[in-house]
């Protein structure tokens, strides 16, 4: 996601009529700020707090930022966000930015219970051409936060995609509304990656033998979830209920693999919580009235999932270890220190969702060795089933379901731990073996 976000998102946005807003009739010391944030990044708006005279100890939480704009502010504004997704991890690379690991979900409820407050929040909206206000490109928790915050800042970006099921609410009023014209965070069209010659093809195969007709996906990010799309072209009542809605898994929507006969009433759309891709890609999401843009607590609901027959999660991970616990969060480079590239996100609630539903299963997929940071595949390599996590688990072992390599599939639910660890070593690279047997 880091390696393919475009250039388009470089740059510092500014208000259509180049409007200096004065923060300090809203901000007071230690306000904590609120921003929407993936493709709806309020990012004028970050670029004007930024050259703004600020009152001391404010927190911002930023969620997944697809720009590094807030490195901008002052190093007395603390930062937060959700593990090291999109621009987060070269965020903290440059300054001290705080890691919440808080599942997606929990926090929306932290904001509707009060267990968190935002006394500003800023959000990044569309508008129609009836003059109606939608959330954009992603929604989240800002909207509970809002219904409770004392300031509510909005950027109209005149590039926001309208997406149906996401007009601002008529009961949370807006404190200020900004025009600004800026294109989105977006990434070069991957629907035509060549996965022929890589590990991935064969981890996207035995993916494919796995997943039923009548199947309802939740995707993950990552060029591994995306691999087997194209090999489900010829199924048949496909479903589609995730977080984010990239191109691969657009495609096969458009393919007319996907028609959610098969889903509860209420939920034939595909449905998602942001949509992420080229710019062209969001205009022909704005145009499709079958995707639908919901909330976390439809999206990620464990009262919703469990509805969903057959409800297939399919998600990538860092390592796995035997006892089939996941870390989808953190790497170690060579010199042992840690370094965030994913997070906890929505990924226990799919996977908790497709453990509960009827026919549902959850598939974690990666390939066996390391292709990333400073190892390389070959004799430096790193196995990626482990005998033990060193780092905190994303999924803990009761969580464990399936686990494909390139070497195969593992069935982990309701394995004993002897069984679960006979499954994973089969599927680890062949010089592994030995040494994790032992």
């Amino acid at each position: 996601l880091q390696r393919r976000m475009s250039d388009k998102s470089v740059g510092r946005p500014q208000f259509t009529n180049k409007e200096v807003l004065t923060w300090e009739k809203w901000l007071e010391p230690g306000n904590h700020i609120l921003c929407s944030h993936m493709g709806s990044e309020p990012r004028a708006l970050l670029a004007s707090l930024a050259s703004a005279e600020l009152p001391e100890k404010l927190s911002i939480e930023l969620g997944v930022p697809f720009s590094t704009d807030a490195a901008h502010l002052p190093e007395s504004v603390s930062l937060q966000v959700m593990g090291g997704m999109g621009a987060a991890g070269r965020l903290a690379r440059g300054r001290h930015t705080i890691i919440d690991r808080e599942e997606y979900l929990q926090i929306l409820f932290d904001y509707s219970s009060g267990r968190r407050n935002a006394a500003v929040v800023l959000v990044s909206l569309a508008q129609d051409k009836n003059g109606r206000l939608h959330l954009g490109a992603s929604h989240g928790p800002v909207v509970e936060a809002a219904r409770k915050a004392k300031v509510v800042i909005a950027e109209i970006n005149a590039q926001a995609p309208v997406i149906n099921g996401s007009p601002w609410p008529d009961d949370i009023p807006l404190t200020r509304q900004i025009p600004c014209d800026y294109p989105i965070a977006a990434v070069e069209s991957a629907i035509h990656q060549d996965h022929s010659k890589s590990h991935e093809l064969q981890i996207a195969e035995h993916m494919a033998e796995l997943i039923p007709n009548a199947a309802c996906l939740q995707v993950g990010i990552g060029s591994l979830p995306s691999a087997i799309l194209g090999l489900l072209s010829e199924h048949k009542n496909l479903g589609v209920h995730t977080g984010i809605l990239g191109e691969s898994l657009y495609q096969l929507i458009s393919s007319g693999a996907v028609d959610n006969s098969q889903k509860p009433t209420g939920l034939q759309h595909s449905v998602t919580g942001s949509v992420f891709g080229s710019i062209s890609f969001y205009t022909e999401i704005a145009a499709n009235k079958q995707v639908l843009l919901a909330a976390p607590n439809q999206t990620h609901s464990l009262e919703v999932l469990q509805e969903i027959n057959k409800l297939t999660t399919i998600n990538s991970a860092i390592e796995v270890d035997l006892a089939g616990r996941v870390n989808s969060e953190t790497i170690k480079t060579r010199d042992g220190k840690r370094r965030y590239v994913g997070g906890v996100g929505g990924l226990p609630a799919f996977v908790r969702g497709a453990l509960a539903a009827k026919e549902g299963m959850s598939i974690i997929a990666l390939p066996s060795l390391t292709h990333y940071g400073d190892f390389k595949s070959g004799e430096n390599a790193k196995s990626r089933i482990v005998s033990s996590l060193d780092v905190e688990a994303t999924l803990d072992q009761t969580m464990a379901d399936i686990v494909v390599t390139e070497y195969g599939v593992a069935k982990l639910r309701d394995a004993s731990p002897a069984k679960r660890k006979e499954r994973l070593i089969a599927i680890a690279s062949p010089d592994e073996r030995e040494r994790l047997q032992q």
